[in-house]
């Protein structure tokens, strides 16, 4: 029994894989759509974790969560726009190139 669970995670951790990888040369718009929704949800998460930080901790009951400083919220606004906004021009500049490509 534990060995059908393990080839069943297996399978579905290629299927992922496969999933991932189509998504992630951004062939086709839906891969581009993909791409900006998940970089975008993950900035989005980032840019405000300050309110969603202390929404999840009341919501598990998991104790009061100090207030972030102004400071702290100007950096993590910053270090979530370095890291996503990369992804999301490069998903744009890589699916422009896909599409050139196959006009050629």
């Amino acid at each position: 029994m534990i060995r059908k669970i393990g080839e069943q995670m297996s399978r579905i951790n290629e299927g992922y894989g496969r999933f991932m990888d189509r998504m992630s040369s951004v062939e086709t718009f839906g891969a581009l759509v993909f791409m900006l929704v998940l970089l975008g949800s993950a900035w989005a998460f980032a840019w405000y974790a300050h309110i969603i930080g202390p929404w999840v901790d009341n919501l598990m009951g998991w104790g009061p969560h100090d207030i972030d400083s102004e400071r702290k919220v100007q950096w993590r606004r910053m270090w979530s726009t370095a890291i996503c906004l990369p992804g999301m021009l490069a998903s744009v500049g890589l699916y422009l190139r896909n599409r050139r490509q196959q006009r050629r």
